[in-house]
């Protein structure tokens, strides 16, 4: 079996990827145009709930991501995880795909950005509780470096 470290590059590279076609996904989702606009919606509905979980995903992966970087680059190892910065960038996201929506005969609507942000925070919490799970910055990696003489 190999190292962890050596796999590495591979889990960086295939953990940006997905983040890519994910948040790709959703912009396309987001912006496609309906050939009949939707009525008003209740606070509590179907298209808020969509909101809350595709953000969720988004701020997930973002945890991910930098976590996976954080357990395979050495240099990295040591620094706090970025969580206000992904969490600003999830709820930077979300605005920006509200406020682009009208371009594509969609509607803006401070409800869905609500969702959006209670979202990314799910997304957050359950992305650093499932990092320390698996993908702990590894210490066992730096125990395999050698001593440094006296």
């Amino acid at each position: 079996m190999p190292e962890p470290a050596s796999r590495g590059p591979f889990l960086r590279r295939a953990a940006t990827g997905l983040l890519a076609l994910y948040w790709l996904t959703l912009v396309l989702a987001t912006h496609w145009p309906f050939k009949v606009p939707p009525q008003q919606q209740p606070l509590f509905s179907k298209d808020k709930l969509l909101h809350f979980s595709a953000y969720a995903g988004l701020a997930f992966l973002f945890v991910t991501v930098a976590q996976i970087r954080r357990s395979t680059i050495p240099g990295l190892r040591r620094r706090p995880l970025p969580i206000a910065a992904l969490w600003l960038l999830a709820v930077t996201a979300g605005f920006l795909d509200e406020i682009t929506q009208p371009l594509t005969a969609r509607d803006f609507e401070w409800w869905d950005w609500v969702a959006d942000i209670l979202g990314a925070t799910a997304g957050i919490f359950f992305g650093i509780v499932a990092g320390r799970r698996f993908w702990p910055v590894a210490e066992a990696y730096e125990d395999s470096r050698p001593e440094p003489s006296p």
